[in-house]
């Protein structure tokens, strides 16, 4: 600018190479308190790109997993409970997120009690029955997560491996083995993945349901 007045000057043409990408959404961003929707506000931070990449990157840790696992757990309706209370996740504690700081063990036999409690995440219905069980394979043997669920078979649950896809031929190998064989239907193979798929479902649907029943009155 100068006093007889604008001048553009006409630069040459810029090559860029794109580093990143952000996408903003033009929906109004909800009203409604959820709680348990606030734990998990880092990652709502993240483009869709880097929510990707966190389901698969090395960086995620064994804590963030059961922390996921745990979040699902609550929006479901689920009381939730892990003995790695003290440990900490990128969502928070996993104490504070969990319902129960101690193992609810009005429905589980004496003798299973202390099994049961070194599981990595258990979901209970509102009774204190134990419904869904997670064992975490990060960087241990597949096969060692197998033997923990299995000490627990006779409560009749759902027994959930979460692995790398990369483990998933090991898993279908050793639930074919015995003793695991006698009881594989109670086991089940889910990747990080898929575990964010259900993480990101979930989430919406607990926003939906707040705002379609109104509850943050």
């Amino acid at each position: 600018m100068t006093e007889d007045g604008l001048f553009l000057q006409q630069l040459p043409k810029l090559h860029l190479k794109k580093i990143a990408e952000i996408r903003f959404s033009v929906s109004e961003p909800s009203k409604y308190d959820l709680s348990a929707i606030k734990k998990i506000i880092d990652i709502e931070m993240l483009p869709d790109s880097a929510v990707r990449a966190f389901a698969n990157e090395d960086d995620i840790t064994h804590s963030d997993i059961q922390a996921k696992i745990i979040l699902i757990g609550k929006l479901l309706g689920y009381r939730t409970f892990t003995p790695d209370q003290s440990k900490v996740s990128r969502y928070g504690k996993l104490g504070d997120l969990c319902s129960e700081q101690k193992l609810p063990s009005e429905y589980i036999a004496e003798r299973l009690v202390a099994k049961v409690r070194n599981i990595d995440v258990i979901w209970f219905d509102g009774e204190g029955f134990p419904i869904n069980c997670f064992e975490v394979e990060h960087t241990t043997d597949i096969t060692k997560g197998l033997l923990r669920l299995y000490q627990i078979r006779k409560l009749r649950i759902k027994m959930f491996i979460i692995a790398h896809d990369s483990s998933r031929l090991k898993f279908t190998a050793e639930v074919n083995k015995d003793p695991f064989y006698h009881v594989k239907h109670e086991y089940v193979f889910r990747t990080y993945s898929e575990l964010n798929d259900f993480f990101e479902t979930v989430k919406k649907f607990a926003l939906q349901k707040g705002s379609f029943l109104n509850e943050d009155r």
